[in-house]
C-alpha cells in the first residue's frame, strides 16, 4: 500500500485523537468527532477527501447513535473508520469488505480502549483524582482529567492504528485472495450492516409515535426518488411544525 512514513504518522495521530476525543474532556462525539467528519480529514491526508467521506459516512450506518454511557460506547466506529479509510483510497479495498471488516475492528478497538481505562483510569488515575479532590486542586484536576488521564490511551491507540495501517497492504492482499464465494458473503454481510446500525437508531429513539416519520422518509426515496438531502429538508420542516403543534396544545391552545 502506497503510503509514505509521514502519512502513516499523521493518520495514525489523527485516528488515535478522533478515538480519543470522543471521550476526553472534548465530548464531541455527536457533533465534531462523528466518523463522517473524521474520515473527510482522513482522505484529505491522502488526497481523496471525497472517497475518505464516503467511507466514513458508510461506516457511520453501523452504529448510527453512538450513545456515549459513562463514556463508554458499544463499539468504537472511530478507530475502524481510521484503518478503512487508507484500506479503501490507497489499498484499493472494496467499500462492501471495508464495511464488513469495519464492525469486528470498532468492536476490537472498543475492548482495547476499555483494557487501558481499567488498567490506567481505575488502577491509577482514581487514586490522583482522590488526593487532587482531597486538597481541592481543583485547576490540576481539570488539566488531569482534560488531558492528562487520556495520554495513555492515545499512545495506545496511534502504536495499534500506525500497525494496523503499516499491515494494510497485506490486508488487502489476503481479502483479493479470497474465493468468490467468500466475497459474496462479505458483500451480503455488508449490506445488512446498514440496517443494524438504523435498528439500533431506532432502538434509541424508543418510541413508537415517531416510526411513522421514518417510514415516510423512506418512501419517499424509495418510490419518488427524493434526494436524502431534500428528505432531510423536509423532516426537520416536519419536526419544528411538530414541535410548535405540541408547545401550543401544552399551553392550551388547541
Amino acid at each position: 500500500m502506497d503510503i509514505s512514513q509521514v502519512e502513516l504518522i499523521i493518520l495514525a495521530a489523527l485516528g488515535a485523537t478522533f478515538t480519543w476525543g470522543t471521550t476526553a474532556f472534548l465530548s464531541l462525539d455527536c457533533t465534531f468527532f462523528v466518523p463522517f467528519i473524521a474520515s473527510w480529514i482522513l482522505g484529505a491526508v491522502l488526497g481523496d477527501y471525497k472517497t475518505g467521506l464516503i467511507v466514513g459516512a458508510t461506516i457511520q450506518t453501523i452504529n448510527m447513535a453512538p450513545v456515549m454511557v459513562g463514556g463508554m460506547t458499544a463499539m468504537d466506529i472511530w478507530g475502524a473508520t481510521a484503518i478503512c479509510v487508507p484500506l479503501v483510497i490507497r489499498g484499493g479495498m472494496d467499500l462492501s469488505t471495508a464495511l464488513t471488516i469495519a464492525a469486528p475492528i470498532a468492536v476490537l478497538y472498543n475492548i482495547l480502549g476499555t483494557l487501558v481505562g481499567v488498567v490506567w483510569l481505575d488502577g491509577v488515575g482514581v487514586g490522583i483524582v482522590d488526593k487532587l479532590c482531597h486538597k481541592g486542586d481543583w485547576k490540576h484536576l481539570f488539566i488531569f482529567n482534560a488531558f492528562i488521564a487520556g495520554i495513555p490511551k492515545w499512545i495506545v491507540l496511534f502504536i495499534t492504528c500506525y500497525a494496523a495501517i503499516s499491515a494494510g497492504g497485506a490486508i488487502t492482499d489476503v481479502v483479493n485472495n479470497f474465493p468468490a464465494w467468500v466475497t459474496t458473503g462479505i458483500s451480503t454481510a455488508a449490506s445488512l450492516l446498514p440496517a443494524v446500525g438504523f435498528a439500533l437508531f431506532l432502538h434509541v429513539i424508543g418510541n413508537i409515535k415517531f416510526l411513522p416519520y421514518f417510514f415516510i422518509g423512506y418512501y419517499l426515496v424509495w418510490f419518488f426518488g427524493m434526494s436524502n438531502m431534500l428528505v432531510g429538508i423536509l423532516g426537520v420542516v416536519i419536526g419544528i411544525i411538530y414541535l410548535q403543534i405540541h408547545n401550543e396544545i401544552e399551553e392550551g391552545g388547541f
